[in-house]
């Protein structure tokens, strides 16, 4: 038995001397007696030593990707043994982790875990500890290779305290011929044209030689073969950047015999820091507008190589301008940074006008279209040619998978919805057939007016599903082709949706596609995949030779939005080729010191609408009065909309234009005067995988952030999250934030109505890959001061030292304690005791 609380033993003395010296407090009567011990006794506390039954053993077990197949393996046999060998009152409970740490129930076989390129033995650990019994033992036994990737600060203490014994079983596959990259280390910035050393270091299980690559935005700078010695070599190479700009750095290795190729490549990303630059996205070789900013001192980047566009191409930039590039040709992971960029950012937006532009080039519901100041959709009564538009969709097997993400969502249930929607973008007047084709084609809706027949064709629609097979695409072709030869309509456009690595018996699709070019029909295919997959040339073929666009796509969830703007682009939009005559507004003077003589005609312009809140500087006299040139402030960043064109074939008024290159010039420092701040300065570091931000400002800043924090945002990946800042002294402001590795993140800091941005920020070290022997040293060090072992046979996983529990007797002696009250206050102030002697 042991005493929680000794000291109160004091109050007995003082109650031998409390009723020596008060007689009329009664304490040497039995009874109130009874009542001071027992006081006493619930005071002091006193608790008896009970042996718990059974244990809770806690199974941690590692679903990563670098022993995932491993475990896999095992688990049923594992499980069997534990359940076979553990006693009457143990109880297992079993905690898969990777990224993230989720028990289990005994039924089920495994969690699905989204994303395994990590190992986070911690929030395991953690995760065990917040969820256990603390009435009952508990003990922990991992099950992994040993390579954790997150912290295990503080475990051990918190082991300790809850006597919990730390065991594990180690893969069985040890590494002995792992070689990897270890280290690639790089300044987190430099500026323009400055020299900077490029450190790595390559290990190996042997003195070998390897085979090495340092890469620059994937093009080789540096190759050649490093001598190991006793397991380790140093390099160390220089480079230098001409342009502000993010550039990725890795390096590889090559080596035979290599047992783990998953660590034999690193990446980090540098920033170059310089004067700032305007994007000029544009397939025009020689770009009017390029040459006008450079003439008014912009430094302008052009690229037409677009699949190389990702948040990286927007560092150092000022404004990003769209000139007549449709949507599908630009990746979209580039088109949802933009919006970041521009409104947290403080980055500026201008999109030119041209038939691959706005509404017409497939802006539509894009990521891009809340950020622009014109509505991009036909309204109904200025539609003037109707639309016969056939889709026709792959049915086969693989379109019955699951979505990642999106729980009883099938790829045949979105591609049903994208049809969906593209039936419901269509106006009264057009008509709608929808195939569905495996190796044959099933109609499943024939050429139908959409008039009065929506509710019908909406339902048909939605039932369609996967039965297996491949798809027969000259089946498909074919039978679409059958159904819009049908109409007469001034529009008909077929979408072929399909499977980038399964479209099987193209035919003679080339003979086909031409005769339906020939009478005025066009064709746009969706492909779920990649453009590197064995099917995406002829899918490519088949779009060009259409004369339509092509929609590469891997994420399933994105199919109806894709559906929408290609509908929107052919049904709902229009490029008006028709001269047209301008009408000036007093809008342009928020922009320019004076007005402008404008040009009186446009060749050809986007038909669009205002945007409720935007403002319009230009607009066409004619029946539609549609905004020729539109802005407005979105968040802290500024965007602009020109409809007409200014390049190509139906820009020849514009370019001929005396203010043609003030108009340009003008927009272009309005669109990038959006970022400067005063007295404000912002640096940041990175430390393994955690960024540090720190914020330092001056006097004429101590009013306004002396009393506040600015808002910091940060876009890791597409998620965008708020963090806050601790105050480290006057002037002074910090914060430090774990990236997650391969996720590019980006940040801004708003300060009123302007921003400070920074990033992006990559940490491409493959931690889930590396082999660090240390790690596995420090799994030993934790078992053996938490009192567990490496097991090996994991039927003796359940031996446990005897472990006490104390059980507090205060509760009885409470309720003795208020029972003898009672029995006190019936004999002395009701006499019943009295009254039973006498009875």
């Amino acid at each position: 038995m042991e005493f929680a609380n000794l000291e109160w033993l004091l109050l007995l003395p003082l109650g031998a001397l409390l009723a020596w010296q008060f007689p009329s407090l009664g304490l040497y009567k039995p009874w109130r007696a009874l009542c001071w011990l027992l006081l006493v006794a619930v005071m002091v506390d006193p608790q008896l030593r009970l042996k718990l039954k059974g244990i809770d053993l806690w199974v941690l077990v590692d679903r990563s990707d670098s022993v995932r197949e491993w475990t896999e393996e095992r688990q049923s046999e594992w499980e069997s043994i534990l359940r076979e060998s553990k006693g009457e009152h143990d109880r297992l409970r079993l905690v898969d982790f990777a990224t993230d740490a989720r028990e289990r129930s005994a039924s089920e076989s495994s969690f699905v875990l989204e994303d395994r390129n990590a190992s986070k033995l911690g929030l395991a650990l953690r995760q065990a500890l917040m969820l256990r019994d603390e009435t009952r033992a508990s003990k922990v036994l991992l099950l992994s290779d040993g390579y954790y990737t997150d912290s295990l600060d503080g475990l051990e203490d918190a082991l300790l305290a809850a006597g919990i014994p730390f065991d594990y079983r180690l893969s069985s596959k040890r590494v002995h011929s792992d070689f990897q990259v270890s280290r690639l280390e790089l300044p987190d910035g430099v500026k323009v044209n400055e020299a900077f050393a490029i450190d790595v270091r390559l290990e190996g299980g042997r003195d070998e030689t390897v085979a090495y690559t340092v890469y620059r935005n994937e093009h080789a700078i540096h190759s050649g073969r490093a001598q190991l010695n006793e397991g380790r070599r140093d390099l160390r190479f220089f480079d230098r950047l001409e342009r502000a700009s993010s550039v990725a750095y890795s390096v590889s290795i090559d080596v035979e015999g290599d047992q783990v190729p998953g660590n034999d490549r690193m990446t980090r990303w540098v920033k170059a820091e310089g004067p700032s630059r305007v994007l000029l996205i544009s397939n025009f070789v020689q770009d009017s507008v390029a040459q006008v900013l450079r003439k008014g001192g912009f430094e302008v980047e052009r690229t037409s190589d677009f699949t190389s566009l990702d948040v990286r191409s927007l560092s150092g930039v000022s404004a990003v301008v769209i000139n007549n590039v449709s949507a599908n040709e630009l990746p979209a992971g580039f088109l949802k940074a933009i919006d970041f960029f521009v409104q947290e950012q403080g980055g500026g937006l201008l999109m030119l006008g041209g038939p691959s532009s706005f509404g017409s080039g497939g802006y539509y519901g894009s990521p891009l279209e809340p950020l622009i100041p014109v509505s991009m959709e036909l309204k109904q009564d200025h539609k003037k040619l109707a639309v016969a538009m056939c889709v026709v969709v792959d049915r086969s097997g693989s379109m019955s998978a699951g979505v990642e993400g999106m729980e009883g969502m099938r790829k045949i249930d979105l591609a049903n919805a994208g049809v969906a929607q593209a039936v419901s973008m269509l106006g009264r007047q057009d008509a709608i057939a929808y195939l569905a084709v495996d190796t044959e084609a099933h109609v499943v809706v024939p050429l139908t007016d959409v008039h009065s027949n929506r509710p019908q064709i909406l339902d048909l629609v939605r039932r369609v599903d996967s039965l297996g097979g491949g798809i027969y695409v000259y089946e498909g072709l074919s039978a679409g082709w059958k159904e819009l030869q049908q109409s007469q309509a001034g529009q008909r456009h077929m979408i072929l949706f399909s499977d980038a690595s399964d479209s099987e018996m193209p035919g003679d699709y080339k003979a086909l596609i031409e005769e339906m070019v020939e009478k005025k029909t066009t064709i746009s295919v969706i492909a779920l995949g990649r453009p590197t997959d064995s099917d995406a040339d002829l899918l490519k073929d088949i779009a060009q030779r259409g004369g339509g666009r092509i929609f590469f796509n891997t994420n399933a969830a994105d199919l109806p939005a894709l559906f929408t703007q290609e509908t929107v682009a052919i049904a709902r939009s229009a490029f008006i080729e028709d001269e047209t005559p301008t009408l000036a507004t007093a809008g342009w003077m928020e922009l320019g010191a004076g007005q402008v003589d404008w040009l009186p005609l446009v060749q050809g312009y986007n038909l669009s609408y205002l945007q409720e809140g935007a403002t319009m500087a230009l607009a066409s006299d004619d029946d539609y009065r549609a905004p020729l040139v539109a802005y407005w402030q979105k968040g802290v960043g500024r965007v602009a909309a020109v409809t007409f064109a200014m390049g190509g074939q139906h820009a020849w008024r514009a370019q001929a234009w005396e203010e043609y290159g003030d108009f340009t010039q003008t927009l272009g420092r309005w669109l990038s005067g959006g970022r400067q701040q005063d007295g404000v300065s912002l640096e940041s570091r990175i430390e393994g995988n955690h960024l540090t931000l720190e914020l330092f400002y001056d006097e004429s800043r101590k009013e306004f952030l002396g009393q506040q924090f600015p808002a910091v945002k940060l876009a890791e990946g597409q998620e965008v999250r708020e963090v806050v800042w601790q105050r480290v002294e006057p002037g002074r402001m910090q914060l430090t934030h774990a990236l997650s590795t391969n996720v590019p993140v980006r940040g801004a800091v708003r300060l009123g109505d302007r921003a400070l941005s920074m990033g992006p920020f990559f940490v491409g070290s493959d931690e889930e890959w590396r082999t660090d022997l240390q790690r596995i040293q420090n799994l030993g060090a934790l078992s053996k001061k938490t009192g567990g072992k490496e097991q090996v046979d994991l039927s003796k996983a359940w031996r446990h030292p005897p472990q006490l529990q104390l059980m507090s007797l205060r509760p009885w002696l409470l309720l003795a304690l208020v029972l003898a009250f009672l029995a006190d206050v019936a004999i002395t102030r009701l006499g019943y005791f009295r009254y039973l002697w006498k009875q």
